[in-house]
Parts: C-alpha cells; structure tokens; sequence
C-alpha cells in the first residue's frame, strides 16, 4: 500500500493528500493521488510501485523511462504526455528499505483505460497510438 510517508519524497504541489488504488493493470500496483492546492483547486498523480518480479532491474526501466519521457517532452506532440515527478531530492524514483521501487507521474485527467480491447475501434485506437509512439521515438538517441 501507499503510504503518506512515500508521497511525501516526491516534490508534489499541494498538501493533504487523498489516495485510491486503481484496480485495473496487470503488472504494477497503481494508486491515485489528490492533492489540494492553496487556490482550493486539486491536482491528481499517478504513483505506481514497479512489479520487480516481471521487471528485474527497475532501476534500468526507470532510467529508459527518464530518456523517453524527456525526448517526447521536446516534441509537439497532439496527444497528452507522461511526465515524471521527481524526488526532492532529484531522482525520478524512490526505492525502499525493502527494496520496492515506487514512481509517480503527473495523472492524464480524463483518461480511460482498458486491460482488454472490447471492440475493433478499441483495438485500431491502440494500434494507431502505438503507432505515433514510435514515429515520435523515431529520432530518440538510443545512448
């Protein structure tokens, strides 16, 4: 579970924090986190503690997600983009005295997900923006 104790690490605007557990995925645990801002408005982020049994070397996938997520920053791109919070401290994840390596992005508002396509529409959608991933990876520095 999330504890306040590991949303505090990250530097997140806002204070009192509500979290719920997204129950959909299949690999990491997934929570939602809300957090009111001093204007009385809320700011929502995904935090996602990385399933080390199907990624064994979280530090790795994190660093490619640090390259990739900065590259598509960089582009002018039509569909929204993932952006990683980091630590206070400057790292983009936090790993634990038990070894759990946790994640936080900023929440796409208004996103819809599916663990399975229910339609063909569905299916061509994913394929067409898995498609425009690539094309805007195209010119990514693999270094």
């Amino acid at each position: 579970m999330l504890s306040q104790d590991i949303i505090d690490l990250f530097s997140l605007p806002g204070k009192s924090s509500t979290v719920s557990e997204i129950n959909s995925g299949l690999i990491n645990s997934t929570y939602r986190v809300t957090r009111r801002t001093d204007s009385d408005s809320t700011l929502s982020f995904i935090f996602q503690r990385i399933n080390q049994s199907v990624f064994q070397n979280a530090e790795a996938v994190m660093q490619n997600i640090a390259h990739v997520t900065q590259h598509l920053s960089l582009k002018s791109c039509d569909t929204p983009k993932l952006s990683l919070i980091p630590l206070a401290s400057g790292e983009n994840y936090y790993k634990s005295n038990n070894n759990d390596i946790w994640r936080c992005y900023t929440a796409i508002e208004d996103c819809v997900t599916y663990d399975v396509a229910r339609n063909k529409n569905q299916a061509y959608e994913a394929a067409r923006a898995f498609g425009q991933f690539i094309v805007d990876l195209s010119d990514l520095d693999p270094g």
